[in-house]
């Protein structure tokens, strides 16, 4: 079409090309993979079919509702007036937001009316009911409280801790997800919060709730630990270390340097972390190790660290450091009982003193 002017309720067929300048006419409809130039006029109530943009993008091929339910995008007007859509869609200018604002400001007195119907539409969309929907046996919380949490898979378990999924997705199914993505919980609780709040569904509050989860498991197994047991063998120093640090050393990225500090009867009285590293190293002054034990009033201590790769065995650093210490603290009266590697498994723990290094 060349600078035309289209009747009203004219249908603009498919593949044509509009001309810049051209006036549409209210109620007419522009069929699929028409091209619309820059400058033309298209009346408020005109219908627009997807993929018919040049200049002027995407709209709907039914109605501008149904594709903004599509794609999950929520309108908004700005205190100028202007409209901008959360979260925004691609390849929409200044020309495509105007005229979904003319459409919807036309149907709508209030844009919040918009987001409603648009929410509704979405509603209609989905694949899954949400789980308030669901059989009641099924749903996660009335399953915990009715067969007790052991009984629960992963999925559920996490579905009750995210509480809501997205639009279109239960919790229960992002809690799927989420395990799949990461394959096991060790992984997932080795994710940064930054990388948790990118999965779409997860936000500030889910990615905080996760970790948060996670740490008070470690804290409820520190708290299990016995805390005045009397370390009479090398099993006995292991068991006290796994109890109390290797819920967090496990799957530490960079490689930490603890003390466990204890009395004459050689029972744990305070623990301190003196060092972190970098991925294989971690740099411990044996000055500072003898001042904080004379500060407790400390007899005896037992040396810990972990190794990110996740092999226990020693280094020849290690072994060098360890005997360095011992010898040190033993001009002063104070009694390395043991050094404790920790690895990446539960049964990953290497003990100098059962090895025979001390």
């Amino acid at each position: 079409m060349q600078q035309n002017k289209t009747a009203r309720g004219s249908t603009i067929a498919r593949g044509s090309t509009i001309a810049r300048g051209s006036t549409i006419a209210r109620g007419s409809t522009i069929a699929r993979g028409s091209t619309i130039a820059r400058g033309s006029t298209i009346a408020r109530g005109s219908v627009f079919c997807v993929h018919s943009w040049k200049g002027i993008n995407q709209m709907a091929e039914r109605d501008v509702l149904d594709l903004l339910a599509e794609s999950g995008s929520y309108p908004y007007l700005s205190s100028l007036g202007n409209l901008f859509l959360r979260p925004g869609m691609p390849l929409l200018n200044a020309e495509s937001l105007e005229m979904i604002r003319e459409a919807l400001t036309a149907r709508f007195q209030d844009i919040s009316e918009a987001r409603t119907e648009i929410k509704r539409r979405r509603g209609e969309l989905k694949d899954s009911k949400p789980i308030r929907e669901w059989v009641k046996e099924e749903r996660p919380r009335e399953l915990l409280m009715a067969k007790g949490a052991p009984a629960l898979p992963l999925a559920k378990l996490l579905a009750i801790l995210l509480r809501t999924g997205r639009d279109g997705t239960s919790a229960e199914e992002l809690a799927q997800q989420i395990l799949t993505r990461y394959g096991s919980l060790r992984a997932l609780d080795d994710a940064p919060l930054r990388e948790l709040c990118k999965i779409r569904g997860i936000g500030l509050a889910k990615a905080a709730q996760i970790q948060a989860a996670f740490e008070l498991g470690k804290r409820l197994s520190s708290e299990r630990a016995p805390l005045l047991m009397h370390i009479k063998s090398p099993q006995d120093a292991a068991r006290y270390v796994a109890g109390w640090y290797a819920p967090h050393l496990r799957d530490a990225r960079k490689e930490s340097f603890h003390v466990i500090f204890l009395n004459g009867k050689n029972q744990p009285i305070d623990r301190k972390k003196l060092s972190e590293g970098t991925v294989n190293a971690s740099l411990v002054d044996p000055a500072e190790v003898i001042r904080e034990a004379s500060q407790r009033s400390a007899l005896a201590l037992i040396l810990v660290h972990n190794h990110p790769s996740g092999d226990p065995q020693p280094s020849a650093e290690d072994i060098s450091l360890t005997r360095s210490l011992a010898e040190v603290c033993q001009l002063v009266g104070i009694k390395v009982l043991d050094h404790i590697v920790v690895g990446k498994n539960e049964e990953d723990i290497f003990s100098f003193k059962g090895s025979g290094l001390l």
